[in-house]
């Protein structure tokens, strides 16, 4: 939940004054009777979508007190009118973070929002499902990203610099640690048993452990330098014992084999994977190399670049999926009927008309 109010801030600190006078104009209307906070009891009077109850409330009230001050409001404004929330089908717990969406469904649209579950749920298999493609969130967004134009076609995607050292992280790498455990325990046997040689092959001196000294060999032999920061032995190292074992090498595994890197903010070089962060629209559609950032850095403005248009990764997923689901509606329009454009209703308005602009062909579709 720290990670949604990192994100909540960071977009309020970027909006228009215009759009932060109207996240105000809310909470004052929320706050009946004007005592400068919201109470359990003016939430649920106030008139809203389906599922945002109690708990919702409790989860947003971050110091437990009974009430929202304008900060945690902040928190609950962007998952309402931005970000919305996903449940996962097998616990039924709140996807904050990483989790895993089945793709035949995302590429459907089946339910709206997909067929997703927790990493916990994913790893101990604790679902039925008529599908087994799964894929994580963040390899989603990468995978039916738009293809690179003739223009952008050599532009590098943005994964580490080998040479970049990545910033310690604990929370980032066991979020990528346990996508990586449920993504192993879900493999067929022959694909577990291909993931152990690998292992064995870096152990070269067979004591079931995997040196400093046989990880970067290992790395070199098996061209896997290019995805590999160079202290990323530490932070895969979590008993911090100067071994890795077979479960922290999983986690390597899934970084180079399905990952194939990891992506850095390109504000201050921090691990953005399995965090919320915000990419640049124009970039994204372009295809090539995005530009990402990590919450802190969008909220505080320590970046440079050429366009000013941001999403978080999860609204932009979304995006794309209602992107997709509407180019495979029956068009029904004469020539001289306008498009009729619409939005999803968890979009920010501040983009709707940028992204308009993107793709003029697309209609959009209302959840």
């Amino acid at each position: 939940m720290e990670e949604i109010r990192e994100a909540a801030m960071a977009r309020y600190e970027n909006l228009f004054e215009d759009q932060k006078a109207e996240v105000k104009d809310l909470f004052m209307k929320m706050d009946s009777d004007g005592d400068g906070r919201v109470s359990l009891q003016e939430y649920l009077d106030h008139p809203k979508k389906d599922g945002y109850d109690q708990e919702m409330f409790e989860l947003v009230d971050k110091d437990g007190d009974g009430y929202w001050d304008f900060d945690e409001f902040k928190t609950f404004e962007f998952i309402y009118k931005v970000r919305g929330f996903l449940i996962c089908e097998g616990c039924s717990c709140y996807l904050w973070g990483t989790y895993y969406a089945c793709l035949p469904c995302y590429d459907a649209g089946n339910d709206a929002f997909g067929y997703n579950l927790c990493c916990s749920c994913y790893r101990n298999k604790s679902f039925q499902h008529d599908h087994t493609d799964f894929r994580d969130n963040h390899r989603i967004c990468q995978l039916r990203r738009p293809k690179r134009s003739q223009r952008n076609a050599s532009r590098p995607v943005n994964r580490a610099n080998p040479r970049t050292i990545i910033k310690d992280g604990e929370r980032e790498m066991e979020e990528m640690h346990n996508a990586a455990m449920a993504y192993y325990e879900n493999l067929t046997e022959e694909q577990k048993q291909q993931a152990r040689k690998l292992y064995e092959l870096s152990d070269t001196n067979r004591d079931g452990t995997v040196s400093l000294e046989e990880f970067l060999d290992f790395l070199s032999e098996q061209n896997f330098s290019e995805y590999v920061p160079p202290n990323l032995f530490k932070l895969l190292d979590k008993n911090g014992n100067g071994t890795i074992d077979f479960e922290e090498f999983v986690t390597l595994y899934y970084i180079v084999k399905v990952c194939r890197g990891i992506i850095t903010c390109d504000g201050c070089g921090g691990n953005l994977w399995g965090n919320i962060y915000f990419l640049c629209v124009e970039c994204y559609y372009a295809g090539g190399r995005t530009y990402d950032l990590c919450c802190k850095c969008y909220h505080n403005k320590r970046f440079k670049h050429v366009h000013t248009a941001f999403l978080d990764s999860y609204v932009l997923l979304d995006r794309m999926q209602l992107k997709q689901l509407d180019r495979m509606q029956p068009k029904q329009q004469t020539q001289n009927t306008p498009t009729q454009v619409t939005y999803s209703c968890i979009l920010d308005l501040a983009f709707l008309d940028y992204l308009n602009s993107l793709d003029h062909s697309y209609n959009g579709w209302v959840l």
